[in-house]
């Protein structure tokens, strides 16, 4: 049947509405970037690995991946590297470059290069990937690799972004890894869980901002030695810990909490949530348990949990230091 042209602009004018609900954002994909600075340099002469989020610990290069990889605790896409540094890897003789590559891994399993991938070469000072995603399901160990070749000049000032896609809508995650001795293995330690996560004793050296309205939930951890040391039973109580507003600070447990116990590695809280409004705080903590046989340090520890927004067209980064401001000078301080 052949449509006439008024027949054809009715149906269009019907049709216009649904278009336009189809694409609105409340339909559309909605990603997030995920940042990754590099408070170090990767060395010229080998591999070396990095955390895909924040700055401090988990953006130092090590040679140790089990050290530094961190969690992902939501099922999306990790797409779009981007990689940009100060310095070309340009040496003199011959071609120098630096290989990027996202690799993931399932929980407790081996992390591994993806297609994700770019390089620095020569002259260059970044590189992208724009080919397909890479799937995620909720607990993946996620990093970033570094592969020199001809002994490349330093990267200076590295810095990694790659688009987060999560399969339900707004979920943006904080996740975050650390390789420091806990300060007690009988009394309580804390940590701001994105990023760097260098543990303290005192809880408001921790305290981290949630500037949006959000729900935090599916909490993961996995340590690197169990808590068993042969006497009794030895645990990790792990606990997102609800500090308030920063105008009237007082903490207490969220109720989003898991046990390592024994000679297990790992827990998950996929269960219980915790309503976050706007401008309250948050913190990590560890709590070595009850039993008066303390247990082992935990050796390299790995965080996450997600933060579901109410506004999904929005995401919260946060960053927490105890580094003195100048009084005569401006400073500057990374996003998280």
């Amino acid at each position: 049947r052949v449509l006439d042209s008024r027949t054809l602009r009715l149906m269009l004018k019907r049709l216009l509405p649904l278009l336009l609900i189809l694409a609105s954002p409340a339909w559309a994909t909605v990603g997030y970037p995920v940042v990754g600075l590099s408070s170090d340099d990767p060395i010229a002469t080998g591999t070396e690995y990095m955390g895909i989020m924040g700055t401090g610990e988990a953006g130092n290069w090590t040679a140790t991946e089990a050290n530094i990889y961190q969690i992902i605790p939501a099922a999306g896409t990790i797409s779009r590297l981007y990689v940009e540094a100060a310095t070309a890897p340009d040496n003199g003789a011959g071609t120098q470059s630096y290989t990027f590559t996202f690799r993931a891994g399932a929980t407790s399993g081996t992390i591994a290069d993806t297609a994700m991938t770019c390089t620095i070469s020569e002259a260059q000072t970044s590189c992208s990937y724009q080919g397909a995603g890479i799937a995620i399901s909720a607990g993946d160990r996620v990093s970033f690799s570094s592969v020199p070749a001809n002994t490349p000049a330093l990267p200076i000032n590295l810095k990694i972004v790659t688009f987060w896609e999560p399969t339900t809508a707004g979920q943006y995650f904080w996740t975050g890894a650390s390789n420091t001795t806990l300060t007690s293995l009988s009394a309580n330690n804390y940590f701001s869980p994105i990023g760097s996560t260098v543990r303290d004793a005192t809880e408001a050296d921790k305290y981290t901002i949630v500037g949006k309205a959000a729900t935090a939930k599916n909490l993961y951890i996995e340590v690197g030695t169990a808590p068993q040391n042969g006497a009794g039973t030895q645990v990790f109580v792990w606990t997102l810990r609800d500090c308030s507003a920063y105008t009237a600070a007082s903490c207490a447990s969220s109720g989003v909490t898991c046990t390592i116990s024994e000679d297990a590695t790992t827990c998950s809280d996929t269960t219980n949530t915790w309503a976050i409004t706007a401008e309250e705080m948050l913190t990590m903590e560890i709590n070595p348990g009850p039993d008066l046989a303390d247990p082992v340090q935990p050796g390299n520890i790995h965080m996450a949990f997600v933060l579901e927004m109410s506004d999904i067209q929005t995401w919260v980064t946060a960053k927490t230091t105890q580094t003195s401001l100048s009084t005569t000078v401006t400073r500057y301080l990374a996003l998280n």
